[in-house]
This record gives structure tokens, sequence and C-alpha cells, in this order.
């Protein structure tokens, strides 16, 4: 009897032990029998057992917008299944979490469990993968609708089973995609693309990296991925983006504003922006470029490509008779809440833009508008800062603030002989309605001018109050103007808020007895209104942006510049005009 009760222990605890670990899978070890082996049974796991569950939901540390979803739909639909709510919590390991050992996790996207990686494997991007793997459910995918299409496979074919607060798993691996049609091969220096890191050195290009990644994977189904340079050991398929830390990137200069260059050193790609605009335009179009719009094509060791994104149709060239080439721009400020960055044109990408506008242009002087201290910051960065000067006055009402209305000027082909700023006495406000001017020497010539940057008030139509309070600007800046053409031409540049048609402007043109560059140069491009939606060449009827000049000089020729990705920088088209003083 003794020994009967014993055994009855023995077989209970074996029995305990069994029961004790419902989430792993079977034991498929082969029976001790001299009988013909049956199949091997599916990969199993039991969700739940007794309306109870030890699973619970894990996606990455670093997950994207997809992974994160992904799981909260996944949850929502077990839940929607069953009536039990699964944890789902990010993929940091709790204290004494083994991630080897056999636990009861729902992998959903590129986690730190091995088997996570494991399905990530050959994976295209519109591709989906479920597995069972050990104890685990997993579930990868890169794209929402990889997600969603795993998500409904598992409510159609595992879920959907629930019954009695029971729900086995058995299943074969499911891989599926919600596309067709991809290439049939990519190639980089022979290699399959995927192979390929895209290697970044700046935080600023990673957002350009991602998009880069991301497009190439919708054309051709291979997702790479992407590592900070300091963060991963050199490997033998890299394609580098920036500045790297690798020697490969060093061996390419980095290209002047709105151009890049593609080169091949090492077997490495390497690439490289001008700035923050060419690089967001570039990384849009990188397949195109790097494939010549083809589907399958092999980049060779020899490959290299120079581009840019200039683009001015009209002929830029300096006037052959002009002594001076006078540019008007307002920059628009980088203040937090205006349009143009809420709109998404970055800073750093409309600073690109001036630049290389001056590079593309010329200009010998510059009447500057909403040129705030990052505007003074920034262009310290430019590749021919020293040949330029920059007028700088302390605004008197804001302390510590330098005034934005400024001029520049090239110092190797001007003298600057005086300056000076003038707010205006009334209706001002804390940061633009002034005016700065400077009186120049033309180098070569020895001729004298006066150039004169202006920023005024709008004048409503039909509001006495804003009209008046731009009348009051016109009188002081027509005074000190009549008072200079004495000795000097004058020419005026700016955002003056007020088109050719308004009592204003016309006020202004007759008391100072100037005229407008846009109406009497001789040869006229583009000859439109300088105001426009941002990142679209739609103008105005009529220019809220002037040059005018005394009618003792030529205006040999004038533009609105909206080309050269201008209309991406400000939401006021910069101008040009050649002059014969």
């Amino acid at each position: 009897m003794r020994n009967f009760k014993v055994f009855l222990i023995l077989l209970l605890c074996l029995v305990m032990c069994l029961g004790a670990v419902a989430c792993q899978s079977p034991n498929n070890g082969e029976a001790e029998s001299t009988e013909e082996a049956p199949a091997p049974s599916l990969p199993s796991i039991t969700l739940l057992d007794g309306g109870e569950s030890k699973y619970e939901i894990i996606y990455p540390l670093e997950a994207g917008n997809a992974d994160e979803r992904a799981s909260a739909e996944l949850q929502a639909a077990f839940l929607d299944a069953t009536g039990v709510k699964l944890e789902r919590r990010l993929d940091i390991p709790e204290d004494g979490e083994d991630r080897s050992a056999d636990t009861c996790k729902i992998l959903v996207g590129k986690t730190e469990y091995s088997a996570s990686e494991r399905a990530f494997e050959d994976l295209l991007y519109q591709d989906y993968h479920i597995e069972i793997a050990d104890t685990h459910l997993v579930v990868a995918a890169y794209t929402d609708d990889g997600y969603t299409a795993a998500i409904e496979w598992l409510k159609e074919n595992v879920f959907s089973k629930a019954e009695n607060g029971k729900l086995i798993m058995e299943s074969d691996a499911k891989r599926d995609s919600t596309v067709s049609g991809y290439p049939s091969s990519i190639t980089v220096l022979g290699n399959p693309l995927h192979m390929y890191t895209i290697v970044y050195a700046n935080i600023s290009d990673l957002e350009a990296v991602r998009v880069f990644r991301d497009k190439v994977a919708e054309r051709t189904g291979s997702f790479m991925d992407i590592v900070l340079d300091i963060d991963a050991e050199p490997s033998d398929h890299e394609i580098l983006y920036g500045d790297t830390n690798r020697g490969e990137s060093s061996m390419v200069d980095t290209p002047d504003a709105l151009n890049y260059v593609v080169r091949v050193i090492n077997q490495k790609i390497v690439i490289k922006a001008g700035g923050a605009h060419s690089s967001a335009k570039l990384v849009e179009q990188l397949y195109d470029v790097l494939t010549d719009g083809m589907d399958d094509v092999k980049i060779r060791s020899t490959y290299a490509i120079d581009g840019d994104y200039y683009d001015d149709p009209y002929n830029t060239t300096l006037h052959q008779d002009a002594d001076i080439r006078v540019m008007s721009a307002n920059v628009m400020a980088h203040l937090k809440g205006y349009e143009g960055d809420a709109d998404g044109f970055d800073f750093n990408r409309r600073a690109e833009i001036f630049m290389a506008a001056l590079d593309f242009y010329q200009p010998t002087v510059v009447g500057l508008q909403e040129f705030c201290a990052d505007w003074y910051s920034v262009i310290k960065n430019y590749n021919d800062i020293d040949k330029w000067d920059i007028l700088k006055f302390s605004n008197p009402k804001l302390s510590g603030t330098d005034v934005t209305t400024t001029i520049m000027y090239r110092k190797d082909k001007l003298t600057l002989i005086d300056s000076g700023m003038k707010w205006f006495e009334q209706y001002n406000n804390n940061r633009i309605c002034c005016y700065t001017w400077a009186v120049l020497e033309v180098k070569e010539t020895g001729e004298r001018f006066c150039f004169i940057s202006n920023h005024w008030t709008q004048a409503k139509p039909g509001d006495e109050y804003t009209t008046n309070m731009a009348l009051s600007q016109v009188a002081e800046v027509v005074e000190f103007i009549n008072e200079m053409k004495k000795t000097y031409p004058v020419y005026t540049t700016g955002d003056f808020n007020n088109n050719e048609f308004t009592t204003v402007f016309k006020t202004y043109l007759k008391d100072a007895d100037i005229v407008d560059a846009f109406y009497e140069a001789e040869t006229k491009y583009n000859a439109v209104g300088s105001w426009h939606d941002w990142g679209k060449d739609k103008p105005s009827s009529g220019s809220c942006d002037h040059i005018t000049s005394t009618k003792d000089s030529t205006i040999l020729k004038f533009e609105t510049i909206m080309s050269n990705e201008q209309i991406y920088a400000s939401d006021h088209a910069w101008l040009i005009a050649d002059i014969k003083i």
C-alpha cells in the first residue's frame, strides 16, 4: 500500500509539472515504441486557458509608428475575440528577465528577441510574417498595410477559434505580401540591396535618411537598416550619407548649396548634399538618381554623379553695362509660429536656398528684411562669407536684439563710406518697421551711391488708420531720400507691404521723384508680383517688394526670382536689378 501511495504522489507531481507550462510548445521527442511514429505535430502555443492568458505583447523600444499601432490593434483584436486584455509594453527587460528563457510573448516588430530577428530575414517591405517560435508568437512587418493584413489573418484563423475560455494556436508559419511586382533583382556592386546598411553622421540627417530608406523600400521591397556612424563598426556593405566617420566619406568633398554628389569609394556608396534643402530634395529622388529610373540595375565601382537644383530659365548674367546688381530679399525670420516653418519649410532648408541664391545671382548689394539673430548666425556658414559684410545695428526697443532690416554688400567690390539705421518715429513695432541705409563706393569706378533697405506697415484696403501709418513711414523715408540724392544716386529696396497700385506706394514714388525698377527696366524677366504661397510659384497681381531708383540711373535688367527653389525659402519672391549708375 505504501508503495502505491508513493506512485500516486509521483504521478500527481508529473501532471502538475506538465500543466505549469501551458504557454510552451508540446514535447515532440520520439516515443519509445517499436510502432511507426506518428506524423510530427504542428508547433502550438496556448494563448488562453481557463479564460486567462499568460501572454503579453512586446514591441520595440525604438518602435516606428507602424509597430506601435500594430501592437495596439493586436491587443484590441485579442480583447474583442476573447474578452481578455493583454498587457502591452515596450521591449525593456524587467528586473531579472531573461530574453532567452521560455516565456509567453507576442512579439511585434524588431524586438531584441532572436525570434524577431529571424522573422525579418529576407522580409520584403510590404510582406508580413507570422510564426510560432518556441513559446512566442512572432508578428513581423514594416508597414501599416503589412500589419493590418497580418492581424486580419490572426483574427480569422486564430482568434476566431477561442471557445469556452480556451485558445490554442496550431499553425505553420504564415508569410504573404500585400503587393506584387517588385523588381526581380536590385544589386549594388554585385550584392543584393537589402544587405546594405545606411550609415549617417548627424542626427539632423536622420529624417532624410529614413525617407530615403522608405522610398527605396517602396520601390524595391528591400528594407535597409539605418545606423549612426559612431554606433556601429564599419562593414563591407554600407551607404554613407553625409560626413560620416568612415574614411570613404572624407574622400568626397561636401558640395556647394543646392548641389549633391554620389560616389562609389572602396565598394561603398558615398552621398553628400550641399545643405538641408538639397538633402531633402535628393532623398525624394535618390532611387531614380541611383538607378536612372530603371528597376533592375547594377551600380558599378566607377559610379559618380554630380547634380544640382539650379533651375532659373532666364539669362541671369550681369548686364555688360551694369555697375552693380541690386537684390531685395525678405528671407522671413526664424520665429516660432511663422507659417513657413509650421508648414514644413524648415529654417535650415531656407538658409541653404538663400546662400545658393547668392552663389547663383552674384548680387553686389542686398537689402534684407527679417534677418533675425538666427540668420546672422547661419550666414557665417556661407562658403563665400569672407567676401561679404553685413551691417548690424542694435534694436532700440528690444535690448540685446539686432535690427532685422539691414544691408549686406560685397566688400571686395564696394567700400562702405557711411551707414545708419532709422527707427520710424511713429507706428513702428518691436521687430521690423525701420530702414537701414549705406553710402557705398564702387571700387572699380569710384562711383558712389546711397542704398536703403525698408520694411513698412501694410495699408489695409479701406482702413484709414493703417493707411495713415504707412503714409507716415513714407514721409520719413522720402525726407531722407530727398536729402541724400542731392549728393548721390539713391536706390531703395525692401518689403514695402504695399503694391504699386496703392496710394501709399504711388505717393512714395511721386514725393521722392523716383522710379520703380519693375517698370523701368529695359529687359524684364518673370515680371510678376512678389507675393506667393509657400512652396508655390503663384504670384500676386502686384508686388509688395520693390527696387526703386532715382532718375539719374539706368535700370538695364530686372527679374522677380521664383526659380532655384526660392519658393521654398520665403513667401516673398526676391528681386534683382542690374543698374548703370
